[in-house]
């Protein structure tokens, strides 16, 4: 999953465009994920399935706007003490 919540963001932000563009092209991507994997985000994030998509990728989006997530953060996803795991929890 980690690698997909990269993939998510990253893949939309090649080219500037709107805050809204590039949430819109992540929840795309994001609704293309395996429901298996759209359970486990969403229980993780502690939201239905449903609302898991545009919350997953708003609170990334915001986390990269004000500089909470860095890329160098990002491609550290597989450890337990990424400021990832805690963003895309809300906390």
């Amino acid at each position: 999953m980690a690698v997909l919540a990269l993939a998510a963001v990253t893949g939309c932000t090649q080219t500037p465009k709107t805050v809204d563009e590039v949430i819109a092209g992540c929840v795309r991507k994001v609704h293309g994920w395996q429901y298996g994997w759209q359970i486990e985000a969403a229980q993780l994030m502690r939201v239905s399935r449903e609302k898991m998509p545009e919350l997953f990728c708003k609170r990334i989006v915001t986390a990269v706007q004000q500089g909470r997530l860095s890329s160098k953060d990002a491609y550290n996803l597989d450890r337990a003490a990424s400021p990832v795991w805690k963003i895309i929890k809300g906390q």
